[in-house]
């Protein structure tokens, strides 16, 4: 650009160039034009010409840029009440909490809750659900095929939350859960349950 030193930039959003009006600009770009073979009238009339066009082409190059600018990429939890919560970065879903209720006639399907994992295009799921030759088996979760407790009768029990015989798992409720352009998470609670429905222990899974 005409005006400026050997090996020097312009940054439109930098330092003494920000505003067209600034001296140091009209020194650099704006003042050779008094160099034309115009008389002092017509050169004063180009020059104020000059500064006010340029000036707001600027600050209108400026303003859309700001606006079609990319924004950057956030993590967010989206929630189908009572099914399951999507983790997403952006639009492309990352996890899911799948928290639907144990329903008695549906029992294999939703004894416990579990997080899925997508494949990285996110199209299906990188982890398994229920059904299969282990249905059991199912995306991340916990539990003991060896559980033993007694209750507040004194009675002795023996039950097995991984295959969920003679016992199933509940989600009990969202303790907290964030998401920014940074990370994300959340901890849930989960109740432990006999057949009956009777907790027998309570799990923090985060």
């Amino acid at each position: 650009m005409s005006g400026l030193a050997h090996g020097e930039r312009f940054y439109p959003n930098k330092g003494d160039f920000t505003n067209p009006l600034n001296p140091k600009f009209q020194k650099k770009f704006l003042d050779p034009f008094l160099l034309l073979p115009l008389d002092s009238l017509l050169k004063r009339v180009f020059l104020t010409l000059m500064k006010k066009t340029f000036g707001l082409l600027l600050s209108s190059l400026l303003a859309c840029h700001s606006l079609f600018a990319e924004k950057p990429l956030a993590f967010g939890w989206i929630d189908e009440p009572g099914k399951h919560v999507d983790l997403k970065l952006g639009k492309r879903p990352l996890a899911r909490y799948v928290y639907e209720r144990m329903i008695p006639e549906d029992r294999q399907r939703t004894y416990k809750p579990f997080h899925h994992i997508y494949q990285s295009d996110g199209e299906g799921f990188l982890t398994k659900g229920p059904g299969g030759k282990f249905t059991h088996h199912r995306g991340i979760y916990y539990g003991f095929s060896k559980c033993s407790f007694t209750d507040k009768e004194g009675k002795k029990h023996r039950v097995d939350t991984w295959h969920c015989k003679g016992a199933y798992q509940t989600h009990e409720k969202f303790i907290r859960s964030h998401a920014d352009s940074k990370s994300a998470g959340h901890t849930v609670e989960i109740a432990w349950r006999l057949d009956d429905g009777s907790v027998f222990a309570l799990e923090t899974r985060t």
